[in-house]
């Protein structure tokens, strides 16, 4: 299916690595001009090169912090100079893993600041390019929204958090011609799943081969995600051809969480 990205804008945060490398090179292979971001400036370089071997019409890499408010502004003077902005997939940051009782204070504000108000800080500068010429934001959050695993309550909280956001402004900014959706992965094949695996090995004393094992007979499909998977989905919903979903969350896991 044609997905109407051929020379059309979008950027893209958390693009160094994992699910944002993944969409900045999906949406390159279908054609998109693209500002992509990251605090990494060797892996945003190499996602900028495989995004334009894949076929993008240009690539602009803008390093930078997207929790920060310098950072935002960088990505958004990039986005500005390009001009049309048309779409943003935000994919920056995950959250600290662990129980209520394991993780404190710093942990909950780096949650918070990493995840919830980079994403707030993304959308708030791409709506306000988009005007009234309309777009699509993808927020990708993470299916704990729904299964709240007591291993991942930062990811609970803060991805059911997000799931709030699209819902409120996905309402708020329909009128205008601009779409919010939610994107929430399940386990998928990224640092953030060796972490986690980890954790799960750790927390119940057993090599890594027995928590993946234990991860993925969780997942009714039998296996993680890969990035390109998950990459698939959004840039679906990031395209024109989605345009009629809004203030809703797509779930991509497997069949972990369903109903």
């Amino acid at each position: 299916m044609d997905l109407a990205l051929r020379d059309r804008l979008v950027a893209v945060t958390g693009a160094g690595a994992g699910i944002g490398r993944a969409v900045a090179v999906e949406l390159g292979a279908a054609g998109a001009r693209l500002v992509l971001a990251s605090r990494d400036p060797g892996r945003l370089d190499e996602t900028a090169r495989l995004a334009a071997d894949a076929g993008a019409a240009r690539v602009v890499a803008v390093a930078g912090d997207m929790t920060t408010v310098d950072g935002v502004a960088a990505l958004r003077r990039a986005a500005e100079a390009e001009g049309d902005l048309r779409g943003l997939v935000a994919c920056v940051g995950s959250t600290p893993i662990g129980t209520f009782d394991e993780v404190d204070d710093d942990a909950w504000q780096l949650a918070f600041t990493t995840k919830f108000l980079a994403s707030v800080r993304a959308m708030r500068a791409a709506a306000d390019l988009m005007g009234t010429g309309g777009g699509r934001i993808v927020i990708v959050a993470g299916n704990a929204a729904r299964d709240a695993p007591p291993g991942m309550v930062t990811s609970a909280a803060i991805n059911a958090a997000l799931a709030g956001l699209v819902a409120s402004t996905g309402r708020l900014f329909a009128p205008r011609g601009i779409g919010v959706v939610g994107l929430h992965p399940g386990p998928t094949r990224t640092a953030r799943y060796a972490a986690l695996v980890s954790y799960q090995a750790r927390s119940r004393a057993v090599d890594d081969e027995a928590a993946e094992a234990a991860l993925a007979a969780q997942i009714p499909a039998g296996q993680p995600a890969d990035p390109a998977d998950v990459a698939a989905a959004a840039a679906y919903l990031v395209s024109p051809r989605a345009a009629h979903i809004v203030a809703t969350c797509l779930t991509v896991d497997g069949g972990q969480t369903w109903g």
